[in-house]
């Protein structure tokens, strides 16, 4: 599905809730959104070649703008993604990842 410079998958589940601020976002691959989730404009989340499965994203994680969550990671509730971040593996309840690769914000 297009909307508004939104591309959605077919196999993407999105949970009532989630607040796309503005265009320019893809999803794609077996990805899953939970309640509260706050996506940013140039977000891409998907999956990594050879893997069709994407990252499941927990409740009232916010993810900021150009941010790239690639391959069958978990983006734990409440986390926030620092703008062009490039997420590559798990990101625990609560914790802010930052950079390329993203790794723990201290």
């Amino acid at each position: 599905m297009m909307l508004a410079q939104v591309s959605i998958g077919d196999p993407v589940v999105m949970h009532p809730g989630v607040y796309i601020v503005h265009g320019q976002v893809v999803l794609d691959g077996i990805v899953e959104i939970h309640p509260g989730v706050v996506i940013s404009p140039w977000v891409t989340i998907g999956l990594k070649a050879g893997n069709v499965v994407g990252p499941t994203v927990r409740e009232g994680v916010n993810i900021g703008t150009g941010a790239k969550l690639i391959g069958p990671i978990d983006v734990g509730t409440g986390a926030m993604i620092g703008a062009n971040a490039v997420v590559v593996s798990d990101v625990p309840e609560g914790t802010t990842a930052v950079g390329v690769p993203a790794a723990k914000s201290e």
